[in-house]
């Protein structure tokens, strides 16, 4: 399970609004055992780094990916995060 992309208007960002949803989302697939989720915002990976029930498993820049394995927008030709500093988190199994 794979948690793609969350947005959060400006004006509630930063107050843990995020973090609440992809919990609830996580406690919806508690039987299985790995949900992750890619980001490269900064606050974001700062804010998963501090809680216990997320682990980071991959921390670095994307590079030169396959389609398959690249973070891509809709349309793009490349990868919207090549070069970016991106995190992989992966819910701890309670």
């Amino acid at each position: 399970m794979s948690i793609g992309r969350i947005v959060i208007v400006p004006e509630f960002q930063g107050f843990g609004v995020g973090i609440k949803f992809i919990n609830e989302i996580t406690n919806l697939y508690k039987n299985n055992n790995r949900v992750r989720i890619t980001t490269s915002l900064k606050p974001f990976i700062e804010a998963l780094k501090k809680r216990d029930e997320w682990k980071c498993v991959r921390f670095g820049r994307v590079g030169n990916l396959g389609k398959s394995s690249a973070i891509r927008s809709k349309g793009e030709r490349s990868s919207v995060s090549k070069d970016r500093i991106t995190a992989t988190f992966q819910h701890k199994v309670s």
